[in-house]
């Protein structure tokens, strides 16, 4: 468990002391890339400038020759209007006089037989008005001209902020300090018990007394059958299969007989569990030994375990938790109960 987590730890240094090489990397590019922005900007400003003033001077001239232009038309139109209204003024001066002397010259019956017809005439050119002068009125529009203006077309520095190094650990497989549990049943049970394991359907053999129960999660009992009286603790080896150790060897029932196996030549030896290969282990107190033994062959392999405390020395029997404890081996499966005077609390694990 500890030793995955140092893994995963050795991993990440080395996935650290990459990630500093490409910082490195990454400020020199860093270094390299405010160079190029700041010469791109320069000659940005050198180019506008040139752009900005010849363009300026183009317009400017553009628009006093359009202003020249206008004045020319302009005074030709007020030549052309003058020389009208003076003609128009002598005109009728010319009228004026013309007319007087007619009247006196004409005699009265002259005068009253033409009067109308002069009088006509004279209505017209006293009806008729001269045309209007036009010019053009010139008038310089523009808008303002600020530092802002200046600014929104010189452009500006965009800095946005962009993840250049990801840092990613490499996930190794870590296995759970602890096992998620939810609490199914619990139940009382009149007396204190020596063992628990699982069986099928989520029930459970319980050791209580002289007595082995198959009993539900809820604590309905759904059948007994009495061990031999020596049993000091049950055993699974799987869920249909159940020993009982009785200090130099294991029993399980078959059929309504008992049949023996896991012997061994010492006494009273403390008994763990099963482990992956179906064997069983067994603490030899005298030789301060684990023992592996199998069903029909006995003793096959012997641990040599340090026990500076002797922890195991003063222990009648082992169970699944005191084997990890003491001894560092992992059966293949475990299964935890707990017991709190006589209350039965079953839990389901999960991943």
């Amino acid at each position: 468990m500890l030793l995955a987590r140092t893994a995963s730890l050795k991993s990440r240094i080395s996935v650290i002391g990459n990630t500093a090489e490409r910082v490195k990397q990454e400020e020199n590019y860093y270094y390299k890339n405010c160079s190029i922005v700041k010469k791109d900007m320069l000659a940005h400003a050198t180019s506008i400038k040139d752009v900005f003033c010849n363009t300026v001077d183009i317009l400017t001239n553009k628009h006093l020759a359009t202003i020249d232009n206008t004045k020319k038309i302009d005074i030709k139109v007020i030549d052309t209007y003058s020389n009208e209204i003076e003609i128009e003024q002598l005109s009728l001066a010319g009228l004026i006089k013309t007319t007087e002397d007619f009247i006196a010259r004409s005699t009265d019956k002259e005068l009253m037989f033409d009067a109308f017809i002069i009088g006509g005439r004279l209505d017209k050119v006293l009806n008729k008005t001269l045309n209007p002068l036009s010019l053009h009125v010139q008038k310089f529009e523009c808008k303002e001209f600020t530092a802002a203006t200046v600014e929104n077309l010189f452009g500006k520095i965009n800095a946005s902020k962009v993840n250049v190094v990801t840092p990613l650990y490499t996930q190794l497989p870590i296995p759970e300090l602890f096992p998620k549990v939810e609490k199914v049943h619990s139940f009382q049970l009149p007396k204190c018990i020596k063992d628990i394991v699982a069986a099928n359907n989520d029930n459970a053999w319980i050791f209580k007394g002289d007595l082995a129960c198959l009993v539900s999660q809820d604590g309905t009992v759904r059948s007994t059958y009495a061990p031999p009286k020596e049993s000091r603790r049950m055993l699974r080896k799987s869920a249909d299969e159940i020993w009982f150790w009785t200090g130099q060897s294991a029993v399980k029932k078959v059929n309504s007989q008992f049949q023996e196996g896991y012997k061994v030549s010492f006494k009273n030896g403390s008994v763990g569990c099963f482990i992956q290969n179906g064997n069983l282990l067994v603490y030899n107190k005298e030789e301060k030994v684990f023992c592996e033994v199998s069903e029909k062959e006995g003793v096959q392999n012997k641990i040599k375990i340090t026990d500076p405390k002797n922890k195991l020395q003063n222990t009648k029997d082992l169970g699944s938790i005191q084997i990890l404890e003491n001894t560092g081996l992992f059966p293949v499966r475990i299964y935890l109960w707990q017991k709190l005077g006589t209350a039965i609390l079953f839990f389901k694990f999960t991943k």
